[in-house]
């Protein structure tokens, strides 16, 4: 592995690090009262909010396979999963807010910091498991692909 792409990884590892370790911190400092009160996002409690927070390292799960598949694959070919992934924005976003508050009225503190932790553990498992010449078609989470969240996260249109 070259040391640019060692930094990209190390840099991955920092962020995922440092993710768990505030998103714990936050965690912590909440009681299982707090957890359950309103937050200060009108409509959510505290812990919708972090249940919200946990999905999202949960969806990075899902889509890591796809992000290393089409890096993989010539940029034109993630085209044709682009435009269905796109129609389904509205029902993610959906399923996404009801999942949050679902897990947030049926969960308990310690349920959401261990489920995060799962989809914590579980990135760093996928980033370690990329092979050296992998790490050259990869830009963080493949800015190869062509759908919306990739193009977001990468600073592209999303055309």
């Amino acid at each position: 592995m070259d040391n640019a792409q060692q930094e990209i990884k190390t840099q991955i590892i920092i962020e995922l690090n440092a993710s768990q370790t505030k998103f714990h911190e936050l965690l912590n400092s909440l009681s299982e009262e707090d957890f359950q009160s309103q937050s200060l996002n009108s409509g959510w409690t505290n812990g919708e909010i972090l249940a919200h927070m946990t999905f999202g390292f949960m969806i990075v799960n899902v889509f890591f396979p796809m992000a290393w598949l089409w890096g993989k694959l010539p940029k034109s070919s993630s085209k044709l999963f682009a435009c269905p992934l796109n129609a389904l924005t509205t029902p993610f976003n959906w399923f996404n807010t009801l999942g949050a508050r679902m897990q947030g009225k049926i969960f308990t503190r310690k349920r959401v910091g261990d489920i995060f932790d799962l989809a914590y553990f579980s990135l760093l498992k996928k980033v370690d498991s990329l092979k050296e010449h992998e790490w050259g078609k990869w830009h963080v989470l493949s800015c190869t692909m062509g759908f919306h969240l990739t193009q977001i996260a990468c600073g592209k249109d999303a055309k």
